[in-house]
């Protein structure tokens, strides 16, 4: 890698984050599970690659304990961002009318990898269960990004308020809850991380949206206040979330999510939607 800023993207998926990492000028390694996903995004990033400006490293995240070089893997074949290496997670998917297939992929040790990287200027964390396993490696690191990013709890408010704190430990003192349901499509501009040239990106669908200094100074609140945010954001989830009477239910399932489409078109913000946890030093 060069002098540019370093992002770690975990959960590469189909590149839509690392699309925006690299237009905005900074170096990326990404981490993806899906093989063919892997395959095809080494397709389409094979110059960053070759200028070494993205690595991607294959296989899933695993605990420290982990012993195999293996890890099975669930591949959703209806919704491949729902992909999970956690068996309760694709349960959790199978319980809302998506399919999957099992397969084995080599197994991610980051107490290997993170010690040799350079110290990142951001990490975004979105991989389907797993998001707190790579938190606590970060946390055993010798450095910490100045912005991190992961796909909040959604099912039990004490967990949530666990990883806010975990990220308070870490020494980050800013939190933003963002909404993920209307990041599709949303235009952002800014400077390039390296040059300073400005630039503007569209975001993709399953992309996780604008990070650190391209997110507005009047989102970032404290701890507590965003902890406050999330009391109201899980009352929505009890109504309308994935483990909700609504959308547990196939009679109710798809009008709850033609429901929550309709509210994006018409009022710009959806029933319930998703979040993401953003944190800066």
């Amino acid at each position: 890698m060069g002098r540019r800023k370093l992002v770690l993207d975990f959960g590469m998926h189909e590149g839509e984050d690392t699309r925006f990492f690299l237009d905005a000028g900074a170096d990326v390694v990404a981490f993806e599970a899906n093989e063919e996903l892997v395959k095809r995004n080494r397709r389409r990033f094979r110059r960053e690659i070759e200028r070494g400006q993205l690595r991607i490293v294959f296989g899933a995240i695993v605990e420290r304990s982990s012993s195999g070089e293996t890890v099975p893997f669930f591949i959703n074949d209806d919704k491949s961002v729902f992909s999970t290496a956690k068996p309760e997670w694709d349960e959790r998917n199978r319980l809302q009318g998506f399919h999957s297939h099992r397969t084995e992929v080599p197994a991610i040790h980051l107490d290997e990898i993170l010690p040799d990287l350079k110290r990142p200027f951001a990490a975004k964390i979105d991989i389907e269960g797993a998001d707190r396993l790579v938190i606590g490696e970060i946390a055993r690191a010798d450095w910490t990004p100045d912005y991190i990013s992961i796909e909040s709890e959604k099912a039990s408010f004490e967990r949530l308020q666990q990883e806010i704190q975990t990220l308070y430990d870490m020494g980050y003192r800013q939190f933003a809850a963002v909404q993920q349901a209307t990041i599709p499509k949303r235009l952002v501009s800014g400077r390039r991380l390296d040059s300073g040239a400005r630039f503007q990106h569209r975001f993709r669908n399953h992309a996780s949206g604008p990070f650190g200094p391209f997110l507005a100074e009047e989102v970032w609140k404290t701890a507590d206040e965003v902890i406050h945010d999330y009391r109201a954001i899980f009352r929505r989830y009890r109504r309308f979330g994935d483990l909700s009477y609504l959308m547990q239910h196939r009679l109710t399932r798809l009008p709850t999510r033609l429901a929550n489409w309709m509210s994006i078109r018409v009022f710009g913000q959806p029933f319930c939607g998703w979040y993401d946890t953003h944190a800066r030093l």
